[in-house]
């Protein structure tokens, strides 16, 4: 059984992403013990978590809020992935079978059945990627990776949410599988680089346009 501050920290960056605790909401403890029917104990470690996460910020006497979505802050993980992700790729590329590709295919089919819910389609966005990157058994780069996504997860539900980002990504996503099933390594990570700088591009350009984020 996962201890109580873990379910909490889950619940509140659950609401986050969803916007119902919006960027600039206070995360006061005592609101948040009764909001999630705790003791403030495990409110406290939960924040804690929360803000290492970059989900929430110090705002002097304003304390502890919803951290905005900030474009710089998108573009320094986007940057981070187009230079991990390829590298993931290339340690996978010798164990990436006709089944893994499948497999991989089979997840970009979900997100054009799963409608209009940003949160199953960044979750199935990121199984693509992660299927293909776990097969290089390269544990401590997928941790790093596995952390950036979930650092940017917020900003991928903007993605499909706001952006209509699912229909670039299929097409793009297709472009890698079609390159790693003619055996052509440099083509899929320059397809990836793409992929992922071309994304990040328009969601900082999208960000610093819109009212709940900063530049």
């Amino acid at each position: 059984m996962r201890p109580p501050n873990t379910l909490v920290a889950e619940a509140i960056r659950e609401d986050i992403l969803r916007g119902e605790l919006p960027p600039g909401t206070p995360l006061i403890q005592e609101n948040l013990s009764v909001r999630y029917g705790v003791s403030r104990i495990p409110i406290r470690e939960a924040l804690v978590r929360l803000e290492a996460d970059g989900l929430a910020r110090q705002e002097g006497k304003r304390g502890l809020t919803v951290a905005p979505l900030h474009a710089t802050e998108a573009e320094d993980l986007w940057m981070m992935r187009s230079r991990l992700e390829p590298l993931a790729l290339e340690m996978a590329f010798p164990f990436l079978t006709k089944s893994v590709l499948g497999e991989a295919e089979d997840l970009i089919d979900k997100v054009e059945h799963l409608g209009n819910d940003p949160a199953k389609q960044s979750q199935a966005n990121w199984l693509f990627h992660r299927t293909l990157y776990e097969k290089g058994n390269r544990r401590r780069l997928l941790v790093t990776l596995d952390g950036l996504h979930l650092q940017a997860e917020r900003y991928l539900r903007f993605q499909y949410d706001v952006m209509s980002h699912s229909r670039d990504s299929r097409t793009e996503h297709m472009a890698i599988l079609d390159a790693l099933r003619a055996r052509d390594l440099e083509a899929a990570c320059q397809g990836l680089v793409r992929h992922i700088e071309d994304a990040g591009r328009k969601l900082v350009t999208a960000l610093r346009n819109v009212p709940i984020a900063e530049a």
